[in-house]
């Protein structure tokens, strides 16, 4: 998830099921090097393909790439997130659901689309 997060992609992205199999079992993990030494440490130890060889919970909270999280007071939810998100289910708060649809207009109810599983991609990374 870290990986997702921090490039975008999964690190073997395909859209061959089997090609993905292979290269989680024995590619070469792709770090970009856009990636600090420190998170590219991180990630290196955390997708090990040796499980034995895997960093550890503990050890990934005291990994440098985390040197400046207190996990205390996050585990107490004491601190702040750096970025507050804001999204239209924001300017709904306190409305309840069916108040919250009649306050949409006529163009953002149209517009909506629920692309994972549209005719395109129903086989998209699954097995068939």
């Amino acid at each position: 998830m870290l990986y997702e997060l921090l490039v975008g992609v999964s690190p073997f992205y395909t859209d061959n099921i089997k090609k993905l199999y292979s290269s989680i079992q024995s590619a070469k993990l792709p770090l970009p090097s856009f990636l600090s030494r420190e998170v590219m440490d991180l990630l290196a130890r955390m997708l090990s393909k040796n499980p034995v060889s895997r960093i550890t919970i503990p050890n990934v909270k005291q990994h440098p790439y985390f040197k400046d999280i207190d996990w205390e007071l996050l585990a107490q939810k004491k601190i702040n997130p750096p970025i507050l998100l804001t999204t239209d289910q924001d300017k709904n708060q306190g409305l309840d659901e069916e108040d919250a649809f009649l306050k949409m207009d006529k163009k953002q109810i149209i517009n909506h689309n629920d692309n994972d599983y549209n005719d395109a991609n129903k086989t998209l990374n699954r097995v068939k």
